[in-house]
C-alpha cells in the first residue's frame, strides 16, 4: 500500500512491504529509508516537511490509522524467534494450566495477563487479547488487542520482563 507518491503535491514516495515500511528514492537519506513501524515512517516525514519537502496530509492520516492496527510488522528473523520461544514457553511448566491452554489454542505468547484481561502475541506480529470474564480451561474468545491509555506500555514492560530476547519485538507495540 503506497501512502504518498512523487507528483504535484509530493516530494516523497512512501509505501508498505510486508515486513517494513519504506520512503524510496529518500531526499534525506541518500537512498532508500526502511523502517518496522508505521509511527517511525511518520517520524521520518516529519522530518521530510521540516525540510521543506512537499508530503500530502493524507500520508500522515492513513499512517496514524496503520500505527493503531493490532499488528506489529516482524521481520522474518523476528517471527523466527517469536515462534522459537513461544514453543520453549509452551514446552515449560512455569505458568497455569489455564494460561498454558490459550497460549497453545491461540499459538500466542503471553505477554501481559491481570485481572480483566490477557494479552498475547502470535509469531506472526498479531495481538490478542482475552477477557477474563470467561473460564479459560476450554475454548476462549478472542480478538485484536485494544490498548486503553496506559496499557501499551504496561504490555511492552511485562514483556520486556518476560522475554528479553524479544525486547525488539515487544518493543513495536504502540509505536506511533
Amino acid at each position: 500500500m503506497s501512502f504518498a507518491r512523487f507528483g504535484a503535491d509530493s516530494d516523497v514516495y512512501a509505501y508498505e512491504e510486508v515486513d517494513a515500511f519504506v520512503c524510496l528514492d529518500c531526499r534525506l537519506e541518500g537512498g532508500e529509508f526502511r523502517c518496522p513501524s508505521a509511527g517511525e515512517l511518520i517520524t521520518h516525514l516529519r522530518r521530510h516537511r521540516a525540510e521543506g519537502h512537499r508530503v500530502p496530509e493524507e500520508a500522515f492520516t492513513e499512517l496514524e490509522i496503520e500505527s493503531r492496527t493490532s499488528t506489529l510488522r516482524l521481520s522474518p528473523e523476528m517471527t523466527r524467534r517469536a515462534q522459537e520461544r513461544l514453543e520453549q514457553w509452551l514446552a515449560s511448566a512455569t505458568a497455569s494450566a489455564d494460561l498454558r491452554n490459550i497460549a497453545a489454542r491461540l499459538q500466542a505468547l503471553p505477554l501481559y495477563v491481570d485481572t480483566g484481561v490477557c494479552f498475547l502475541l502470535r509469531p506472526g506480529g498479531e495481538l490478542l487479547e482475552v477477557r477474563s470474564d470467561q473460564s479459560w480451561s476450554g475454548e476462549v474468545e478472542y480478538r485484536p488487542a485494544r490498548f486503553h491509555l496506559g496499557e501499551e506500555e504496561q504490555v511492552r514492560a511485562a514483556g520486556r520482563r518476560s522475554y528479553p530476547e524479544l525486547a525488539d519485538v515487544v518493543d513495536l507495540i504502540g509505536r506511533r
